[in-house]
């Protein structure tokens, strides 16, 4: 890349098993003067990937998203102010790096963080519509400046202060095959089914109702019919309502699969929890 110089930034990769992809991650992110990577337990050569590119590498055994990004943000004495966050699957592109370089030598205009829009291949092809286009997210940030929430299976960067945009996007590679799509769905359907049940456990709507009573069991029996509906909404709101239908037979996939199949196999893993509680 034509720097002529690393730029003050402070970037960080989670990993697990991520050898396939990691690589062209790493080498989009030299221009950062320090990179992180903290992997969850990895057996392939992902740690040796990041030996290669220069990286700090920590080991962390793999709990949430959200816990793995705090649990750096709380540990790590990051030597730069701003910070940059990838997944493995995904590229900071040129014209992107060059605009965080500038934005980062006028110390952020004012702002503690920046959105920057992401743009997602499937199977090859870029995907326009789907509620995955625009999609952006907040990966250039200041030190100090936030903490990671969950959101669903991923986690949320909640800022605390002005936050701007950036124009230039990063690149996100999700699958290369239904395989590979399928196989990552089956970990985040059983971790959205642990989040589901916790929720369900700690809610004291359900115990201030008496067991068997009318209120009780009307309550009951709506939530469980709306769980059962929500691969349909999902699916609608993928196919329909965000377009999906224009991206073709890949929107069509991507409906099918991480609405209806994800929604689904994610509510009955949930209940296949709950009754083993039982």
């Amino acid at each position: 890349m034509p720097f002529s110089e690393k730029a003050p930034v402070s970037a960080f990769v989670l990993t697990l098993n991520e050898a396939k992809k990691l690589e062209d991650c790493l080498r989009s992110l030299t221009w950062c003067s320090e990179i992180y990577v903290l992997d969850g337990g990895s057996t392939d050569c992902t740690l040796d990937i990041a030996k290669k590119y220069g990286a700090k590498i920590l080991q962390r055994k793999f709990t949430t998203f959200s816990e793995q990004r705090n649990w750096l943000l709380d540990n790590v004495n990051f030597e730069n102010e701003w910070l940059f966050t990838l997944d493995a699957d995904e590229r900071a592109p040129e014209p992107l790096a060059q605009e965080i370089a500038e934005v980062v030598a006028r110390g952020g205009d004012g702002y503690v963080g920046f959105l920057i829009n992401r743009r997602n291949y499937f199977l090859g092809r870029r995907i326009r519509h789907s509620a995955w286009y625009p999609d952006r997210y907040s990966r250039l940030f200041r030190k100090g400046s936030g903490r990671y929430e969950p959101k669903a299976v991923h986690a949320e960067l909640i800022l605390n202060g002005p936050v701007s945009r950036l124009k230039n996007e990063f690149v996100h590679y999700t699958y290369d095959s239904l395989a590979e799509m399928l196989a990552k769905f089956n970990l985040y359907t059983s971790m959205e089914a642990q989040m589901i049940v916790t929720k369900y456990q700690e809610s004291i709507i359900w115990g201030s109702f008496p067991r068997g009573r009318f209120w009780h069991s009307l309550f009951k029996r709506l939530y469980d019919t709306l769980s059962i509906l929500q691969p349909f909404l999902f699916f609608f709101y993928y196919f329909v309502y965000k377009k999906g239908f224009l991206d073709g037979m890949h929107g069509f996939l991507i409906a099918t699969i991480n609405g209806f199949f994800y929604a689904l196999v994610s509510q009955m893993k949930a209940w296949e929890l709950k009754h083993k509680k039982r």
